[in-house]
């Protein structure tokens, strides 16, 4: 089916059968855009599907970090507090740095996570970064973030 598509691209998500073929559905899709590059050069990239974190993950980290939040502007301050979105870029600074092969940094977006790294992610938040900084701040576990929330599903 195609998800995303601009006039001369599209972008194809399909599974492969145990047999290494597409479902026959999924390439009529294909090959009506591809109709219409007739008599045309085309570049075709395919690479394999990473699904990335969850709603329910997103959700849990932004529930996580505004108590968090919370906790800090109230035990220190509003004035050296932060709001959850600055407490999510600090952070975010500290684990989620990659470097490119020119040695150029950036910081990755939650949303490019998959779910393991997502999951890790806020682990270390857990593990790491509040006894680290903030040992005082107690916050709900993951799971019963989870029951509060009520995510039943896989998270």
């Amino acid at each position: 089916m195609v998800n995303k598509k601009t006039k001369n691209q599209a972008i194809f998500y399909f599974e492969v059968n145990e047999k290494g073929k597409p479902s026959f559905e999924k390439l009529k899709f294909l090959y009506k855009f591809l109709f219409r590059f007739k008599n045309k050069r085309m570049v075709m990239v395919i690479h394999q599907h990473k699904p990335r974190r969850s709603l329910a993950q997103n959700r849990a980290l932004h529930a996580i970090l505004t108590r968090i939040s919370d906790k800090i502007i109230e035990d220190i301050g509003e004035e050296i507090g932060y709001t959850m979105l600055e407490l999510k870029e600090i952070i975010k600074l500290e684990y989620l740095i990659e470097v490119d092969s020119n040695g150029l940094m950036r910081v990755k977006g939650t949303s490019e996570l998959n779910k393991e790294e997502f999951t890790d992610f806020i682990k270390k938040i857990y593990e790491d970064w509040l006894p680290r900084y903030f040992p005082e701040i107690k916050i709900p576990t993951i799971e019963e973030y989870k029951i509060l929330m009520g995510i039943d599903q896989e998270y």
